[in-house]
């Protein structure tokens, strides 16, 4: 009896003198350090939706084409719009690219163009029923697969707000939320059901990236916290807190990763679903105060606040 006693007692000793180092190992492992080597790009800004990337110069001389657009699944470009007033050059909503739109100085209606990123063709979308006379601002807000969001300052009046149907020409107003719905252009209620165990409300915001999304919490006075969470799960890990970095919101991502500045010359950030940790470290001729991230599915790209945009292929550590 003695003998199996003392044998079970070296083997938990000797499993225990095992297992210390591949703990230790383990966690040495947990933040795994990303090389990524960055090339000029020249005068630019990028923006992104994940597939999609818009390169576009901001002091560009007007002309046939305003930038790039590069699809990432493909890896195919083709030249933008030219620039003007009617144009479809400005942010991602839903399929499209939208534009602020024009009024027409004849009937005061405000006309929004609605660029596909599937076929490269643009729509000209008329809000009905809204009337911009001078001195008024009218504008596209968003849009989405089934609606655009719109704006109305009005010389005298308040702001006014709303949204059309894509398919129908319908006008809605802004719909009433609930902590588990949210507001979805893609969606033909316009409102979308937020995913178990997640909420937002007031002081809680959540962007998505297919299961997981940044939830965003305003604790007041410009300060928050940002967490990773997903749908129908327990996971909650912070990702910045209100002292890491002032100015707001930095966190930058796609459905494979997230980053975030974490200090001189370094970015953070975790991979998506894995949940792997890692850092890169930033050129020494990037401000990371001043210098805008943009992530797409295959590139991280980088514009200071000269507008000198600079890329490099980025791939997720699993």
């Amino acid at each position: 009896m003695m003998r199996r006693l003392a044998a079970v007692l070296l083997f938990v000793m000797a499993a225990l003198a095992v297992g210390a180092p591949v703990a230790s190992a383990h966690q040495a492992r947990k933040v795994r350090n990303v090389r990524l080597h960055f090339h000029s790009l020249g005068i630019g800004l990028a923006e992104s939706d994940g597939r999609y990337v818009t390169i576009t110069d901001p002091y560009a001389a007007p002309g046939p084409s305003s930038g790039t657009l590069i699809d990432d699944k493909t890896g195919t470009e083709r030249p933008l719009p030219g620039t003007g007033q009617c144009v479809a050059v400005g942010p991602f909503g839903g399929p499209w690219l939208y534009g602020g739109g024009c009024v027409n100085t004849a009937s005061q209606a405000l006309t929004v163009p609605l660029y596909s990123l599937a076929t490269g063709q643009t729509r000209f979308v008329t809000i009905n029923g809204l009337t911009c006379g001078v001195g008024e601002g009218c504008a596209a807000t968003a849009a989405g697969a089934d609606w655009v969001g719109y704006q109305h300052i009005g010389y005298h009046e308040l702001t006014e707000s709303g949204y059309q149907n894509l398919q129908t020409g319908a006008i809605s107003a802004a719909p009433k939320l609930t902590p588990t719905t949210r507001l979805d252009l893609n969606s033909p209620t316009l409102i979308a059901k937020i995913c178990p165990r997640l909420r937002q409300g007031p002081d809680i915001d959540l962007t998505f990236y297919g299961q997981f999304a940044v939830e965003q919490h305003f604790l007041g006075h410009g300060a928050l916290t940002e967490s990773l969470v997903r749908c129908g799960s327990k996971l909650h890990i912070s990702l910045r807190s209100p002292l890491d970095v002032p100015g707001g919101p930095r966190v930058v991502g796609s459905s494979s990763a997230l980053m975030w500045p974490a200090g001189a010359h370094l970015l953070e950030g975790i991979s998506l679903p894995s949940l792997v940790r890692f850092q890169i470290r930033t050129p020494s001729l990037f401000n990371d105060e001043e210098t805008g991230f943009t992530l797409s599915w295959t590139t991280l790209y980088a514009s200071d606040n000269q507008m000198h945009l600079y890329a490099a292929a980025w791939s997720p550590p699993r």
